[in-house]
């Protein structure tokens, strides 16, 4: 998977800016299903692990830009996030013996951003304590059986 993210960040000017932020990763989900109508319609549930990829800065002229918030939090600070995170997830499944639709809600049980908590950023910025960020998905799918 990959997935992007937006920070305000003070810019040229005084004038906010947007830092976007990519990173790639992928999941290993262990579900339960429980159907509901025949092969035709199912409840899914479990826990998930993701594991993250570094965020990368999409445009590298905005490293030094000032985060939102703080007064010396650069944007290139915090770019090492917690790698690994545990989600839970609920959705539904439905279609037929070919193909299937899918859609569910994940939820982070996991703070992606402890790893910040970790790097002394304090140092830099006294407003930089106690990150906390928990995941939240809504993902959607088609599923082709052969």
């Amino acid at each position: 998977m990959q997935t992007s993210l937006s920070i305000n960040a003070n810019g040229a000017a005084s004038e906010v800016e947007k830092v976007k932020y990519t990173w790639s990763g992928a999941q290993v989900k262990m579900l339960l299903s429980y159907l509901i109508a025949g092969d035709h319609f199912s409840v899914e549930f479990g826990p998930i692990f993701q594991f993250n990829g570094k965020m990368e800065l999409d445009e590298e002229n905005q490293r030094a830009l000032i985060l939102d918030g703080y007064t010396s939090l650069q944007a290139e600070d915090i770019q090492e996030w917690s790698r690994v995170n545990g989600l839970v997830t609920l959705g539904l499944s439905a279609g037929f013996t070919h193909v299937r639709f899918t859609a569910n809600y994940q939820y982070g049980f996991t703070n992606a951003l402890k790893r910040l908590n970790d790097e002394r950023l304090e140092l830099k910025d006294p407003a930089a304590t106690n990150f906390k960020g928990n995941l939240g998905l809504i993902t959607a799918g088609i599923m082709l059986y052969l």
